[in-house]
């Protein structure tokens, strides 16, 4: 079961690693992060 705990530390590590790889990161996977948070916030 994910809790709203587990959604705010994913979002926070995926944010991080977004910081961190900014210039790694293209579009396609930036989108798909968002994409996995958004399912991670619906089931939280």
């Amino acid at each position: 079961m994910v809790t709203k705990d587990y959604y705010l530390g994913a979002k926070y590590v995926i944010l991080r690693l977004r910081e961190s790889l900014a210039t790694k990161l293209d579009d396609k996977t930036y989108m798909i992060l968002e994409e996995e948070l958004t399912k991670i916030g619906k089931r939280a």
